[in-house]
């Protein structure tokens, strides 16, 4: 079967019990689920990396830019990143009450 666009290869590693070659097929919950992962991965790297505490002083958007160039990462998904990121932020300050904001003084 031929990869199509948008898909990822997945490596499945040799087990004694289930070899590979017989059971490597994932259904559509199971691909969901893995593509789950794969955004929670992303997801908690870019925002450590994006957050980094030694960074504050640097525009945010030269944070994202050099974060994508990092991570091979095109151009064209600037704006998605940023709003990803942003939506985030927002999520700590409503569900949480912690304002990430940039100048935001903390009341002490």
């Amino acid at each position: 079967m031929e990869r199509q666009q948008n898909e990822i290869a997945l490596v499945i590693p040799v087990s004694r019990s289930k070899k590979p070659e017989y059971y490597n097929y994932l259904d559509k919950p199971g691909k969901s689920a893995v593509a789950e992962a794969i955004d929670d991965i992303f997801t908690i790297h870019m925002w450590e990396s994006l957050t980094d505490i030694g960074c504050r002083n640097v525009r945010l958007s030269h944070l994202i830019e050099d974060y994508m160039r990092q991570n091979g990462i095109s151009p064209d998904n600037y704006d998605n990143l940023r709003q990803k990121f942003t939506r985030i932020k927002e999520a700590y300050r409503k569900e949480a009450g912690i304002n990430l904001s940039r100048g935001y003084k903390h009341e002490h």
